[in-house]
């Protein structure tokens, strides 16, 4: 089960990673590629490096349980909740 899980993972990571580094060369204009080639593996170094020693501290302080309830209010529950208000300001804007 580990193996075929892994294994799992390991296509996940191999089709999703180039897809995003596409998306942020192709977003980027030409002369600016290889910039947002460095800043896309920056980025992805530094969240994953920090996320896991975040994420890790707080499983060890607490529980695995509660690890989750934080990571889905910081990347869900809140970013629903920002898009929500930007919605209801965009309703605002366009009556007024």
């Amino acid at each position: 089960m580990f193996l075929v899980a892994s294994g799992v993972i390991g296509l996940g990571y191999g089709s999703v990673f180039p897809s995003f580094q596409a998306i942020a060369i192709k977003s980027a204009p030409n002369e600016r590629r290889g910039l947002a080639t460095g800043t896309y593996f920056l980025l992805l170094d530094t969240g994953m490096g920090v996320g896991s020693f975040v994420l890790g501290m707080i499983a060890s302080a607490m529980n695995y349980s509660f690890m989750y309830v934080v990571s889905y209010y910081t990347l869900h529950h809140r970013r629903a909740v920002i898009r929500k208000k930007r919605e209801g300001l965009q309703v605002l804007n366009q009556q007024g």
